[in-house]
């Protein structure tokens, strides 16, 4: 529609039509009207192509489907974000609704209903001239009319730039004595964390469990002026109501923020949260997060991470899962690179029963042996060599070009056996099938 409103051809036609629609559905008029305003905000800004005729035009068609009523200013000034209109100076209205708080509880059911894109502004613009605080008592109650809570807290986070920590824990305190936890939760992400709203959500989970919104301090970084420790205790708690998708995001924020790992014990946390079983088996940002706290442990925890990952892939119980498919196989990767010897001994218990082999080697990552002593490998195998070569072909890879490659040097030792040969065929077979990296040659017998 703006596009057409942009040639001189059509203009008038259109601006008819936008007056008919809003004389005919009066529900429209605000949508007709942000169409004209949206038009004229963009060649403004960008287009500055408008003649004065054209754009007295468009700004008397804005000016009829404008209301006058309070209702229409608001929806005109903070309906839509700031970015997609020219910006309008609030105190004006600010000064009414202080003025008459009965207008502004009048209100509260659309201040609180989400369509107003830009009402912590509003809020903002209520605190500057609200300096007292007078209307914090009614504001307090928006929760009863809406889920949308951006006007209350866009007024506090104002107030308490000017009144400082002290009078917010103050009015935190009255939210936990009321009972308002979820309230204190979207309180602590959008406006940023003190040691007291913390300590009291802790204290909150520990005698009623965790909020419903609990979830949404997965985002922003509304913890950095939270001590360590209580940090620590927060996610502890969070751990104990069995929030695991927030705490590991937040596990990995936080330390992603702070550079590291705060202590030796937050260490021991993270370690005992990518061993979770649940965790390793995430999807989504779960597991995006998983993987990032892990690969900051592998250096030195790789073998029980490792131990942790396997056992889920030998877990046949759960749900399906295979580390092949899952951001454990990258993590897997980097304890090959830096602790191939203790990944090899943390896989070898499930390799070591034919029937748990098998089904252990579906969806295995294959190349993490590439840097595993032979010698390592050889000792395990000599016990058995038929059925434990039939399932090392599964998960090292076919290279037969480097007499030093973990299958050439099996071939060399053990080769002698037919079914040892018949497990390597099958699975050149599978990988020729597949069209998976296979790289053939004899050097073994040109190296005897």
């Amino acid at each position: 529609m703006s596009s057409l409103l942009r040639i001189d051809l059509f203009r008038t036609v259109v601006l008819n039509f936008l007056l008919k629609q809003a004389d005919l559905v009066p529900a429209n008029k605000e949508t007709m009207r942000r169409i004209v305003a949206r038009c004229l905000y963009k060649d403004k800004k960008y287009w500055n192509e408008f003649s004065p005729e054209a754009r007295d035009e468009l700004e008397g068609v804005h000016a009829r489907l404008s209301g006058s009523s309070l209702h229409s200013r608001l929806v005109q000034a903070v309906g839509t974000d700031a970015w997609d209109h020219e910006s309008t100076d609030l105190t004006a209205l600010a000064y009414e609704l202080v003025g008459d708080p009965l207008l502004i509880q009048n209100e509260l059911i659309w201040l609180s209903s989400g369509e107003g894109a830009d009402v912590w502004m509003l809020g903002e613009a209520l605190a500057d001239v609200d300096v007292d605080g007078t209307l914090l008592n009614l504001l307090t109650k928006q929760h009863n009319f809406g889920s949308d809570l951006r006007l209350l807290l866009g007024y506090v986070s104002r107030l308490r730039s000017a009144k400082g920590d002290s009078w917010f824990d103050a009015w935190i305190e009255t939210l936990l004595q009321s009972g308002l936890h979820e309230v204190a939760v979207e309180t602590l992400w959008r406006c940023g964390g003190t040691d007291f709203l913390l300590r009291g959500l802790i204290n909150a989970m520990e005698q009623h469990g965790a909020p419903e919104n609990i979830e949404g301090l997965s985002f922003g970084r509304w913890y950095e002026a939270v001590s360590a420790d209580l940090m620590f205790d927060f996610l502890s708690a969070l751990k104990k109501v069995g929030k695991k998708s927030v705490l590991i995001a937040l596990m990995d924020s936080y330390c992603k923020t702070v550079g590291g790992f705060p202590s030796g014990k937050w260490k021991g946390f993270a370690l005992e949260l990518v061993s979770d079983p649940d965790l390793i088996r995430s999807d989504r940002m779960d597991s995006f997060h998983w993987k990032q706290l892990a690969s900051r442990l592998t250096s030195d925890h790789g073998d029980v991470i490792a131990e942790a990952i396997f056992a889920e892939q030998a877990n046949r119980q759960r749900d399906v899962w295979f580390a092949e498919y899952s951001e454990a196989m990258d993590v897997l990767k980097e304890v090959a690179n830096t602790k191939p010897v203790a990944l090899w001994r943390s896989l070898v218990p499930h390799l070591s029963t034919p029937n748990g082999a098998l089904s252990f080697t579906i969806g295995f990552p294959s190349g993490l042996l590439a840097k595993v002593p032979y010698d390592e490998i050889k000792a395990w195998v000599i016990d058995s060599p038929d059925a434990r070569v039939a399932v090392l072909v599964k998960l090292i890879d076919l290279d037969f070009t480097d007499v030093d490659s973990i299958a050439s040097l099996l071939m060399r030792d053990f080769g002698n056996s037919d079914n040892v040969r018949r497990s390597f065929f099958r699975h050149i077979y599978r990988a020729v099938f597949l069209g998976r990296p296979l790289r053939i040659g004899v050097p073994w017998l040109s190296a005897s």
